[in-house]
């Protein structure tokens, strides 16, 4: 579901579509220090296949949210954690 928020999420949208995916889009307010919003709009230029470099900075944090997210996940992370919490 497209709702508005920019090329990112219609971009999103577009390859969730292609994979016959379903994507709900959460509208979330969120603090961004001003020094981390300048590093990513310096940076977003690195991903412009993905993301415009015109991007808005809700779209630009989203992307990052959700490539951290996913990285977070790679990473094995979530497991060494979980597994730190019970005991093993």
């Amino acid at each position: 579901m497209n709702t508005g928020n920019g090329e990112a999420v219609a971009a999103m949208q577009h390859i969730a579509d292609q994979n016959g995916e379903k994507m709900e889009v959460v509208p979330v307010k969120v603090n961004v220090d001003a020094e981390m919003m300048k590093k990513m709009k310096s940076l977003i230029s690195l991903y412009s296949d993905e993301i415009s470099p015109d991007a808005k900075r809700q779209d630009i944090v989203g992307f990052f949210l959700k490539k951290g997210f996913e990285e977070l996940v790679r990473s094995g992370e979530f497991d060494r954690r979980l597994k730190a919490v019970l005991g093993e």
